[in-house]
């Protein structure tokens, strides 16, 4: 089921994802003799090429994983982005900041996304170096906490995390 849940999100990044994993559904022969399963089986009723699927596929998996679930891997998943890509920190920092605002999460990832305060300021990029430091420094330190909760927690939530990390 972990394997799933993981999968779940993935798919639900983008278009492209989402085409992989419905590809994934249907060479999965161990899922196929699951169909007792109501989410196992509601992945294969599922309509992966109507216009809006992703935006779709978002809401249907919220039947299944809880938004705070969900909002855990999506915050881990910018962070593992703005470790590796830092060039769209700008961007990553705002979807942060953003997820967190409306989740109402005041702890460690919203104080991280602060740093999207730094970006406005011109120095930010001459002094990039330092910044690309000190940001993937952190958020790693943070990719770890998440990690090591998430192998405690079956369904690890945003909020959760959130309060036991301060």
């Amino acid at each position: 089921m972990e394997a799933i849940k993981s999968k779940l999100f993935e798919a639900a990044k983008s278009k492209e994802n989402l085409k992989s994993f419905e590809a994934w559904i249907y060479a999965n022969k161990e899922l196929s003799e699951r169909l007792d399963d109501k989410l196992i089986l509601s992945l294969y009723d599922f309509n992966y090429n109507q216009p809006s699927a992703v935006l779709e596929f978002r809401d249907f998996i919220f039947n299944y994983l809880d938004e705070q679930v969900f909002n855990f891997y999506y915050a881990k998943d910018l962070l593992v982005d703005i470790s590796v890509n830092f060039y769209k920190a700008d961007n990553i920092l705002s979807d942060l900041g953003r997820m967190c605002s409306m989740n109402d999460c005041y702890g460690q990832i919203r104080s991280f996304s602060t740093y999207d305060d730094c970006v406005c300021y011109e120095g930010f990029f001459d002094a990039r170096s330092e910044y690309r430091k000190i940001i993937k420094k952190e958020a790693n330190e943070i990719i770890a906490a998440m990690e090591k909760f998430e192998l405690e927690n079956e369904f690890p939530s945003l909020i959760k995390f959130e309060e036991i990390i301060n």
